[in-house]
């Protein structure tokens, strides 16, 4: 299994992040804070919304591929 992940967002892209894109066999796991801390949200796919709870609050976040 492949993982990539950032533990701190880039500058301009903490807590802005309303859509996701994710390769097939990828899953993206996102978190509110920094170092990868709190439980992960699971993307698969493309996502155009994030949804209400997670919209513009993603701080860090890993990928994982088969």
């Amino acid at each position: 299994r492949e993982r990539q992940s950032m533990a701190v967002m880039p500058p301009g892209w903490n807590d802005v992040i309303s859509s996701v894109r994710c390769r097939p066999g990828c899953e993206l796991l996102a978190f509110e804070d920094i170092y990868h801390r709190g439980v992960p949200q699971r993307y698969r796919g493309d996502t155009a919304f994030v949804g209400p709870v997670w919209n513009d609050r993603i701080s860090s976040l890993a990928v994982q591929c088969r």
